[in-house]
């Protein structure tokens, strides 16, 4: 393991909401977050791990602005960049019927100005909620699919947004339904806060929250979507709901995905929350704990997200209070490890 850093980001307020890192293909950091008011959207930039955040990056901020301005409430937000290297930002708007509808924005120039009408993309009647950042299919026959994980609030159901041809047309994946076992006879069983992951052999992982359980459980699909089957029940994790949790899998140094996951999310102890990373791998039943902060926290941070670097940097990121917590460091990479 190289060299540790650590740093404390602040932010416009303590009820800044949906907290997304996502990493420029020059290098430079960048940070979006939904401000108190829940109006409007703000961006972070840092160019090196040698300087400091800076504010405000849009040239055309105050047009950016008037663009949200037509949505009375922005609750959640994604970055990712597509096929075309377009950054795209997803957030979630609650509407006149009090569902939440899904826009896509996207800039061709790295956030600096955006579109001026974002592009609807959820269906009539529908409450699609954002959790995780998509990502794009790397290898198989469907490279260059982008998978959108979201959650169905009207029927408590975690499901896939697919995009075939870079955002053109979108279709759905099945819903994930909670397996039989977790009935208790008092509760509609929903999946909520889906995580989805690359597998193997064109294999795609979902973990999420079982409505009445306290573990993450993990589904697998071998058809991209149309059907799921669930794979494990990661009870010992015991993550704190109210924090969010996060999963990605490594890469190897050429770029191909590892064997290796991490998990991130707030673990309860003594009425104190501490924030813990746990390493599993394929076909093995063990999970680790990588690492854990050493500082316990009266109330659960949240926001909770892993994202792996161009370097190879593993960056653990949580807010608390008006503070974004960002941990990154170096670790070594073996190919298939």
């Amino acid at each position: 393991m190289d060299e540790f850093l650590f740093e404390k980001i602040r932010l416009r307020g303590s009820n800044c909401e949906s907290i997304k890192f996502i990493e420029f293909p020059h290098g430079e950091w960048f940070l979006s977050y939904i401000t108190e008011n829940k109006t409007q959207i703000r961006f972070m930039q840092k160019i090196s791990d040698k300087t400091p955040w800076t504010d405000e990056i849009s040239q055309n901020s105050s047009e950016f602005e008037r663009t949200l301005t037509k949505f009375s409430q922005i609750s959640k937000i994604s970055l990712f960049f597509d096929n075309k290297g377009d950054l795209i930002l997803l957030f979630n708007s609650l509407n006149s019927e009090n569902l939440l509808d899904l826009f896509l924005l996207s800039s061709y120039n790295y956030g600096k100005s955006w579109e001026k009408e974002p592009q609807l993309i959820s269906h009539e009647y529908t409450s699609w909620k954002l959790h995780s950042n998509p990502i794009i299919l790397s290898k198989g026959i469907k490279m260059g699919n982008i998978l959108i994980p979201i959650e169905n609030e009207l029927v408590k159901r975690s499901l896939v947004l697919i995009s075939e041809d870079n955002r053109k047309n979108w279709h759905l994946s099945l819903y994930v339904e909670p397996d039989e076992e977790f009935e208790d006879g008092k509760d509609i069983l929903g999946s909520t806060s889906p995580v989805i992951i690359e597998e193997k052999n064109d294999n795609l992982r979902l973990l999420c929250w079982i409505s009445n359980q306290k573990s993450i459980v993990s589904y697998v699909s071998s058809d991209f979507g149309a059907t799921w089957y669930e794979s494990d029940q990661f009870s010992q994790l015991n993550i704190e709901k109210n924090g969010d949790f996060d999963a990605i899998r490594l890469k190897n140094n050429d770029g191909s995905y590892s064997e290796k996951i991490f998990i991130i999310g707030a673990q309860q102890k003594k009425g104190k929350y501490q924030i813990v990373v746990w390493a599993l791998e394929d076909n093995s039943p063990d999970i680790q704990v990588f690492w854990k902060n050493d500082v316990y926290y009266p109330s659960s941070p949240k926001f909770c997200q892993i994202y792996q670097d161009s370097c190879g940097r593993n960056h653990f990121l949580y807010k608390f209070e008006d503070e974004i917590v960002h941990h990154y460091w170096q670790i070594e990479k073996n190919a298939d490890k």
